[in-house]
């Protein structure tokens, strides 16, 4: 029986967050992210690797003054 992989998925609360869940793929990662309590959408492609270091950068879109 395989064994699931940590998933870090970006997720919509009263704020943007980043969330982990064990799951088999990233796919499934976001699905059963998006129970959980307070969460109120997830952005879609945005599971990464649990070991994975998110950097905190600039949001798309955004220029410099």
């Amino acid at each position: 029986m395989p064994r699931g992989i940590i998933w870090r998925v970006r997720v919509r609360r009263s704020i943007e967050d980043w969330v982990d869940v064990l799951a088999e793929t990233p796919e499934q990662a976001e699905a059963d992210a998006a129970k959980l309590a307070g969460v109120v959408s997830v952005f879609g492609k945005s599971a990464i690797r649990g070991d994975k270091v998110v950097i905190p950068g600039r949001p798309a879109g955004v220029e410099d003054e």
